[in-house]
C-alpha cells in the first residue's frame, strides 16, 4: 500500500540519480566519459611514481647521512684523544673510548659523575676558572693539569675547551679535547735537569777558569818581576818578528815605555844597522837553532854598547817553533878592557 505524500522511485532509477555528481546549487554533472577516467586515472599513476622516486631520494639520503653520522662516531671513538661533553655543572654527559683510558673507569662510572674529581686538587681551583673562561669564549681556552687515575702517578694533560649549545637547552656545555702529554713532560722534565746540571758544569768550569786565570796573572806578576829584577835585556821575539814581550830594562834601553813597544816590528825598534846584524842570527833561531854572539849595538843617542846576546828558539810540543827567546847583556866594559890590554 502507497503511503501518502510520498513518491516511489525505482531501484534503477535511485542508483542512477544518485550516482551523478552534484554542482553549485544542486545541479548536477553529466557521468565522466571513459576518456576522462583514464586522463585522471593517468595523472594518478604519475604522481604516485613522482611520490615514490622522492621516498626512495629521501631514503638514500637518510642512509647517506647515517652513513656519515656513522663515520663521525667511528671517528669520535678511535681518535687518540680524550673527547668529553659537560654540562654547565660539570658533570660528564658523553667521552669516548680515549677518554675512558685516560681516567681508567668505566663508562657507567663516569657518566654524571663531576669530571673535577679526576683532577689533580692542586690543579681545581685553576680548571674551574677555566671552564668559566671557556663558556665566555667562543673561540676556546687551554690549560694543563694532571689527571687522576688508576695509576700510582698522575697522568699530565693538556686541555682544550670550548663551548656548545646543547640541542633544546637554554645553557651551554663544555665540550674538551684532553690530550695525554706525560711523555713531553718527561722530556721537559730530563732537559731542565740536564740544563740545571750543564749550568751547574759550567757554574764550576767558570770558577775554575777564574782560578786558573788569578794563578796566571799571578804567575805573570811573578815572572815579570822576575824578568824586571835580572840584571840582562830580556825580550821575546814572535815568527813575525814582532816583539810580544819586553822587560823593563829593556825598554829603558830605548827610553820607552814597554807597552809601547809590544808588538812592534824589531827592525823599527832596534833601528836598520842593527837589524842587519841581528836578523840572520834571529831567522837561525826561528828554525830552530840556538845562537849567541857579540856585537856593537848602536842605540838612539848614537851611544855604541857591546851587546852579548843569546837566542833560544821556542818549540811547542809538539809543534813549530813559535818565537825566540832573546837574552842580552851588556859587556861593553869588558869588551873595553880586552881592547885596552
Amino acid at each position: 500500500m502507497k503511503k501518502p505524500g510520498i513518491k516511489h522511485v525505482a531501484p534503477n532509477q535511485k542508483r542512477s540519480a544518485t550516482s551523478r555528481p552534484k554542482g553549485p546549487a544542486g545541479k548536477r554533472y553529466p557521468p565522466a566519459s571513459e576518456h576522462d577516467r583514464e586522463h585522471l586515472l593517468h595523472e594518478l599513476q604519475v604522481h604516485q611514481i613522482e611520490l615514490e622516486t622522492q621516498n626512495e631520494e629521501l631514503r638514500h639520503m637518510q642512509r647517506e647521512i647515517e652513513a656519515v653520522r656513522q663515520e663521525y662516531q667511528d671517528l669520535y671513538e678511535t681518535v687518540p684523544v680524550g673527547c668529553f661533553t659537560l654540562d654547565a655543572r660539570g658533570k660528564v654527559l658523553e667521552t669516548n673510548l680515549a677518554g675512558i683510558h685516560l681516567l681508567g673507569e668505566s663508562p657507567s662510572a663516569l657518566i654524571g659523575r663531576r669530571f673535577a674529581l679526576f683532577i689533580e686538587e692542586r690543579n681545581r681551583f685553576g680548571f674551574a676558572a677555566f671552564c668559566k673562561a671557556v663558556l665566555k669564549d667562543a673561540d676556546g681556552k687551554t690549560c694543563e693539569l694532571g689527571l687522576l687515575n688508576s695509576g700510582e702517578e698522575p697522568t699530565s694533560v693538556q686541555v682544550f675547551g670550548v663551548p656548545v649549545q646543547r640541542q633544546g637547552r637554554a645553557d651551554s656545555a663544555l665540550r674538551l679535547a684532553v690530550m695525554d702529554i706525560t711523555e713531553r713532560k718527561q722530556a721537559e722534565e730530563t732537559l731542565r735537569r740536564a740544563h740545571e746540571e750543564l749550568e751547574c758544569r759550567v757554574g764550576e768550569r767558570t770558577a775554575e777558569l777564574v782560578q786558573a786565570n788569578e794563578r796566571l796573572r799571578s804567575s805573570e806578576r811573578e815572572f815579570r818581576l822576575l824578568a824586571d829584577s835580572i840584571p840582562a835585556y830580556f825580550s821575546y821575539i814572535d815568527q813575525d818578528l814582532r816583539y810580544r814581550f819586553i822587560n823593563k830594562r829593556y825598554g829603558n834601553l830605548f827610553g820607552r815605555p814597554t807597552a809601547e813597544l809590544i808588538g812592534q816590528l824589531v827592525k823599527d825598534v832596534v833601528g836598520e844597522a842593527n837589524f842587519c846584524t841581528i836578523e840572520p842570527r834571529l831567522r837561525e833561531a826561528l828554525v830552530g837553532r840556538e845562537t849567541s854572539f857579540i856585537y856593537p849595538k848602536v842605540l838612539p843617542n848614537a851611544d855604541a854598547r857591546w851587546m852579548s846576546v843569546h837566542y833560544t828558539p821556542d818549540r811547542g810540543e809538539p809543534g813549530p817553533i813559535t818565537g825566540v827567546l832573546a837574552l842580552m847583556i851588556d859587556v861593553t866594559d869588558q869588551k873595553r878592557s880586552e881592547l885596552a890590554l
